[in-house]
């Protein structure tokens, strides 16, 4: 029942589930740099078959999950639009692009190979999703050997309980 509820719920409120599981501070750290790492790809991807910034930035927009990313793509959109650059628009958007990011995008754009620019931040991105990744299932692994030890613990009390039960 428990699993019909949540499977319902996922259906209906999609945005309101996702945004209470992103709340939490490991996985909010992650799905943060999944979705950073999602956009520069999907950036350089976009901008190497040739597609424009500005429709680029459009396509992106749709490929993240975080609603504070998706709007800081947009005002970054809007900014490109209007004639800054990308690497304004980045910046305007206070602390959701890292600096190294924000710093990639400059060199990019002087030195005018921003596609190039955009993989060498996803690949970088992609590490760090990769070791935190890691760090995560290490901090994981004792918690759920504990878990898994109170479930055995639990159900051989719920076995032994009665059998003594019937000695005395």
């Amino acid at each position: 029942i428990l699993i019909a509820i949540f499977v319902f719920m996922y259906r209906a409120q999609k945005q309101l589930l996702l945004s209470i599981l992103l709340s939490f501070p490991l996985v909010s750290t992650l799905a943060r740099q999944i979705d950073l790492t999602r956009f520069s790809r999907s950036l350089y991807l976009l901008l190497t078959a040739g597609i424009p910034i500005s429709g680029a930035l459009e396509l992106t927009q749709e490929v993240v999950v975080k609603i504070e990313l998706s709007r800081a793509i947009q005002k970054s959109k809007e900014m490109v639009i209007s004639g800054n650059k990308l690497s304004e628009g980045l910046k305007a958007t206070k602390n959701i692009f890292p600096s190294i990011i924000i710093k990639i995008t400059e060199a990019g754009e002087k030195s005018g190979s921003l596609d190039k620019s955009m993989q060498d931040a996803s690949e970088y991105l992609d590490y760090q999703v990769t070791t935190t990744l890691r760090t995560l299932t290490s901090l994981l692994e004792p918690i759920m050997l504990i878990v898994v030890g109170v479930i055995v613990g639990g159900m051989m009390l719920a076995i032994i309980s009665p059998i003594y039960g019937l000695i005395g």
